[in-house]
């Protein structure tokens, strides 16, 4: 009975413990791999299964379920010091030599010493007696003036505000009286007195300008005060050059100037016929209206109504140099007009002709009225030569107008019949001129107020009082001026005609 007992519960302990692996292997199958982690060199204990009863594993079937998976990369760098963050300055022009050629708003620096001003975000540091362009954005912009020298920080100094218009020209001048503290100030340019004149250097080198006994070296940039010395037509004179193949020769033009009249020097330039020549020239434009005009602030007061008024233009002048010792000049453009008057070059102009105006083709110039009024002289280069392009003047009106007579050659003097003929004499106390044509074209003759036209071979016997004789011959292509002295009783024969100044020269001169 005991025997029996124990066998029965030995048959429910095997059959539970079969039941127990087969479901410790299900769960096995089915439940997720779990990992441990233990220190190294530590031993763990390792499960004992003992079972009587063969134990077949069943397969496993891994059940996939889709899932969204999130990859990244972390990319680690080895840190970097960020940089201080960069302190914001204006930044800062030096204007050292002034050799740019300025532009735009031009600001000129009047004193000796180094300025500092502020404008479209720049500062710039301008040094004395020289010059500075800026191209400013919009119509009108503020200038902020440090009102001392650079060098100084006192209190007393500041940064004064101005207002600019594009394309002015300013001044930056030393308000402070003598001896005080310098106070520096801008304003607008204004004209230099009557007596003087003003002359901005703008051709980005230094420059000269002759004016009597006297060469003025101004510094690109600069302004040079030059006092004029009581003349009513000042001539300063002005540096022409031709350059061919790296060799430069140059001349000096004369120019007029007015008195009070501020004048920027400029260089220009255009290229010869021939290859690698060039001719540069000197000009003197007018800054500013003259003395008489009205001129406009730097800050004009607001106007609720302006009217725009046009500022009246003097009429452009040029100064011309005879190229010939003496020049008629007419009263109208031609040699059909009368002699009015002559230009000599032993006068006190030292034959300089101030023009005014010109014909249509500028073949003849009109004259400053206190040389002639109404007075014309020719254009041709062989006679004058001028500090300008002549059809860049105005056309003139003729004022006077008075036409030469009708030459009327003089009879020939009475010959006592001889079985010889003799040279005609003159009357008592008169001088006989006798001028032949021999250029083989027809010829213009001219003793003020006469003239005469001359066929080529032609001849004409003018009796003369005795003394010094000025006289004008002309061509369709030439002329040419002389003068000469005769004696009481004396016959003189002029055999007219042109040739070369020298052989192979283009420019033609009266030979008699």
């Amino acid at each position: 009975m005991i025997r029996l007992r124990f066998t029965l519960a030995f048959l429910i302990a095997l059959a539970l413990s079969s039941l127990a692996l087969g479901l410790l292997s299900r769960v096995l199958a089915d439940a997720p791999l779990v990992a441990t982690w233990q220190r190294a060199g530590t031993p763990s204990p390792s499960p004992t299964i003992t079972s009587t009863t063969p134990i077949s594993p069943s397969p496993i079937t891994p059940s996939i379920t889709p899932t969204a998976t999130i990859t990244g990369t972390l990319v680690i760098t080895e840190p970097t010091r960020s940089p201080a963050p960069p302190t914001v300055t204006p930044e800062v022009t030096v204007v050292i030599t002034g050799t740019g050629i300025p532009s735009g708003t031009i600001i000129a620096n009047r004193t000796a010493f180094t300025i500092t001003f502020f404008l479209e975000g720049r500062t710039y540091r301008l040094q004395g007696w020289r010059s500075l362009g800026v191209a400013l954005p919009r119509a009108t912009s503020v200038l902020a003036l440090y009102n001392c020298e650079a060098e100084r920080t006192e209190q007393a100094c500041f940064w004064d505000p101005y207002l600019l218009q594009r394309d002015g020209f300013y001044e930056v001048v030393n308000g402070a009286a003598a001896g005080e503290p310098v106070r520096l100030i801008l304003q607008s340019a204004a004209p230099p007195p009557s007596d003087q004149v003003w002359i901005h250097n703008r051709t980005g080198h230094q420059e000269a300008v002759i004016y009597g006994d006297t060469i003025y070296e101004i510094p690109a940039g600069a302004v040079e005060e030059i006092i004029i010395r009581g003349q009513d037509l000042p001539i300063f004179y002005l540096r022409h050059c031709l350059t061919l193949r790296g060799k430069t020769v140059c001349e000096w033009l004369p120019r007029a100037v007015t008195a009070g009249v501020y004048y920027a020097l400029m260089e220009s330039g255009r290229p010869m016929a021939v290859p690698h020549g060039r001719v540069t020239m000197m000009t003197l434009e007018r800054i500013l209206p003259l003395p008489e005009e009205s001129t406009s602030a730097a800050t004009p007061a607001p106007s609720p109504t302006p009217t725009p008024t046009a500022t009246p233009m003097p009429p452009p002048r040029l100064v011309c140099r005879l190229q010939v010792a003496a020049l008629n000049v007419r009263a109208g453009p031609g040699l059909r007009y009368l002699v009015i008057s002559v230009i000599r070059r032993a006068d006190q102009t030292q034959g300089l002709i101030s023009v005014h105006g010109r014909n249509p083709d500028g073949t003849w110039l009109a004259v400053d009225e206190r040389i002639a009024p109404g007075g014309w002289i020719s254009g041709d280069e062989a006679f004058v030569r001028c500090d300008g392009d002549v059809m860049t003047l105005p056309l003139a009106e003729v004022t006077d107008g008075r036409l030469a007579p009708t030459p009327t050659p003089l009879p020939a003097p009475q010959v006592a019949a001889t079985p010889t003929p003799s040279q005609p004499r003159p009357s008592p106390g008169k001088a006989l001129l006798i001028a032949h044509n021999v250029s083989g074209r027809e010829m213009t003759f001219t003793i003020s107020p006469n003239e005469w036209r001359l066929q080529p071979g032609e001849s004409i016997t003018i009796e003369l009082d005795p003394g010094r004789i000025t006289f004008t011959a002309s061509t369709p292509f030439h002329s040419g001026n002389a003068e000469i002295r005769l004696a009481p009783g004396e016959v003189r024969e002029l055999w007219l005609h042109f040739a070369p100044e020298t052989p192979g020269s283009k420019v033609y001169i009266l030979k008699f």
